[in-house]
């Protein structure tokens, strides 16, 4: 059921973005068998081979974007059962941002405030991932809490800021059963409190305004990306 759930799923992403519609569209493969190792490996060959998204922008005004001043890379990868995001957050004053202390009960479901990233993946239902460098995240469906943060998070602080692993099922996402191409819309939103007017970018621009398209392909496994 999975397996098929994935033909629907997994041929496009959606990434929102203020970029050209003519910008290019990176191939991710999917991954042939069980990669669930990656749930907590950082150093694994295969993030060489993922979907990169960087070049993250504040914006200015309306028209106006600048580049972050603290970048963002997220890589994606994907199995027959999970997606797998990498997160890398820099930060050179890493010692001044302002976190929540780690969770007490790693099961809680509460929105991390101030210096954290969200993922926001829409396929009809709306889907908000927040977490941060402490292992604090977040879930909701409905802009709620849901019952249960059903995703994987593994977060590291590194010389160069905080890394983190999420891992989510394909068969949590609620994908519509109406054809065999899926499109889902995509959000990465960084956001930098170092304690005073907190700092927010996005993949290559405020999301809601345009999108370019990463192809997820399981006809080609185990190959690299374009």
């Amino acid at each position: 059921m999975i397996k098929n759930k994935l033909s629907w799923l997994l041929f496009s992403i959606m990434l929102c973005c203020m970029v050209s519609l003519n910008a290019a569209h990176p191939s991710l493969q999917v991954l042939s068998g069980d990669h669930s190792k990656l749930q907590s490996d950082f150093n694994s060959k295969l993030w060489s081979e993922a979907v990169l998204i960087d070049k993250f922008k504040v914006p200015v005004d309306y028209k106006t974007l600048k580049p972050a001043e603290e970048q963002t890379a997220v890589r994606i990868l994907a199995d027959n059962k999970n997606l797998y995001f990498l997160v890398r957050a820099f930060d050179a004053n890493l010692n001044k941002a302002k976190v929540e202390p780690p969770p007490v009960d790693g099961y809680l479901n509460k929105f991390p405030i101030g210096d954290h990233l969200e993922l926001q993946l829409s396929t009809g239902v709306k889907k908000i991932l927040a977490f941060d460098m402490n292992g604090n995240k977040f879930s909701s469906t409905t802009y709620k809490p849901d019952k249960y943060c059903n995703y994987g998070l593994v977060t590291k602080r590194t010389p160069a800021g905080w890394e983190a692993i999420v891992t989510i099922k394909i068969s949590s996402l609620k994908i519509p059963k109406l054809s065999k191409t899926k499109k889902i819309q995509l959000q990465v939103v960084r956001h930098l409190d170092h304690g005073d007017k907190p700092i927010r970018s996005f993949a290559k621009g405020d999301s809601m305004i345009r999108y370019i398209s990463v192809t997820i392909d399981e006809t080609n496994t185990n190959k690299k990306v374009k």
